[in-house]
């Protein structure tokens, strides 16, 4: 069996869950959060330079169905790079 294959927000194309990052906005949480298994809405990114690059503010709105404001999201950017770095 393959295991769950989920699409990265930013270059579009699925791989399996165990090679993506999870991003999530739990609930009383004041931004998004990188990795684990939060509740709430997901999104998925690969832990690549030109993932992380391609990543847009809008396209991670659209997805967490939340506004994502600019700081949230630069944080977010070093969470991911940091998590990326991990992998």
């Amino acid at each position: 069996m393959a295991g769950p294959r989920r699409t990265c927000i930013a270059c579009r194309t699925q791989a399996a869950a165990g090679g993506l990052l999870r991003i999530a906005w739990p609930a009383g949480a004041d931004g998004p959060v990188v990795g684990g298994t939060p509740g709430g809405r997901g999104a998925w990114v690969h832990p690549t330079d030109d993932c992380l690059a391609a990543l847009r503010v809008e396209r991670l709105s659209r997805a967490l169905r939340r506004t994502v404001t600019a700081d949230a999201f630069a944080l977010l950017l070093d969470g991911l790079r940091r998590a990326a770095a991990d992998t």
